[in-house]
């Protein structure tokens, strides 16, 4: 029953949240423009995570009202704080060093918050992880709704996983629920086309998130699932950067050379690319739990899955290209 009643409050905050976004983002013309990178062709609302930045804050601030948890207050500071830096960068852009830098201290303050007890070497490990995997779903917002989807793909699947073990901290769990339903909300505006964009608050603020939820799931021994659930965004982004290391251009600039973007420049509509990354992630959701199981059999079918998704998009670009 907690769950459904997370979820929904998530939803309906996060629709109110969005509602009055894109009032003043229209008053005050926060838009994003287009240009040779873009793969839209008009200037769209920006900026629109905030909402559910302010969706998940109210209800962490909430459960702390309620539970009288401090992690709750290392939370909401650490999220706060990174939608803030990422906000004014989605305003005027900032400069990667003064970014990386709130993001290491935004990681630094949830990971002593959750895991305060682990050896500080561990913990730099595993704040570096979640700084690249930031950094690299912030990478993947390129189209319309394809954040939002992985958000709700990941959060709803620690949801499932949590019915199945007991492994997973009640207060992770309530919070995946919490993104879920916000997403959910945030989506009927950013499913294409698009009327609004996450923006790097939103895109920022998911990705430290959803990388410590991520973490969390490892060190309770999960860490098979944690690598199966976003493993289709690991493998786009991973891809994509090494092909241009090895193209020697820079990995910190934006393109538009991941598979799901080269799909979408050679023809294929947002949504059925989207589409396609939907159906890629319930295998990958159902794999995870298999993974309580059998661990091998289930990260060597996820490999086979997201292989197969990143090829059946170059095939539909090929096609288009020919």
């Amino acid at each position: 029953m907690l769950y459904f009643i997370l979820t929904f409050s998530g939803y309906y905050l996060s629709l109110i949240f969005t509602a009055v976004a894109i009032y003043y983002f229209q008053k005050y013309k926060i838009l994003d423009v287009p240009n040779h990178r873009s793969n839209h062709f008009s200037a769209t609302l920006t900026g629109g995570g905030m909402a559910i930045v302010m969706s998940l804050v109210l209800i962490a601030l909430l459960s702390y009202l309620s539970s009288a948890d401090n992690f709750f207050i290392y939370f909401i500071v650490a999220t706060l704080l990174l939608a803030t830096v990422s906000f004014l960068d989605d305003l005027k852009n900032l400069a990667i060093p003064i970014r990386v830098l709130f993001q290491i201290i935004s990681i630094g303050i949830l990971l002593y918050g959750s895991l305060a007890d682990l050896d500080y070497r561990y913990m730099a490990f595993l704040g570096f992880v979640m700084l690249v995997f930031l950094n690299l779903y912030n990478f993947m917002d390129g189209i319309d709704g394809s954040n939002s989807v992985e958000a709700i793909h990941i959060s709803s699947g620690v949801v499932l996983l949590s019915i199945f073990t007991d492994a997973i901290p009640l207060e992770i769990a309530a919070l995946a629920c919490a993104i879920t339903g916000a997403c959910l909300a945030f989506l009927r505006y950013n499913w294409h086309p698009a009327r609004i964009f996450l923006g790097d608050v939103g895109s920022t603020s998911l990705g430290l998130i959803l990388g410590w939820m991520l973490v969390i799931l490892a060190i309770q021994g999960l860490y098979v699932a944690a690598i199966i659930l976003p493993m289709y965004y690991i493998a786009d982004s991973g891809l994509t950067i090494l092909k241009r290391l090895y193209s020697r251009k820079k990995i910190w600039q934006a393109h538009s050379e991941h598979f799901y973007q080269i799909a979408v420049r050679n023809g294929l509509a947002h949504n059925k690319v989207v589409k396609k990354i939907i159906y890629c992630n319930i295998l990958l959701m159902f794999l995870s739990v298999t993974s309580l199981h059998d661990p091998l059999l289930s990260l060597c079918l996820a490999i086979i899955t997201t292989s197969y998704s990143l090829y059946g998009l170059a095939q539909k670009s090929n096609k288009k290209s020919s």
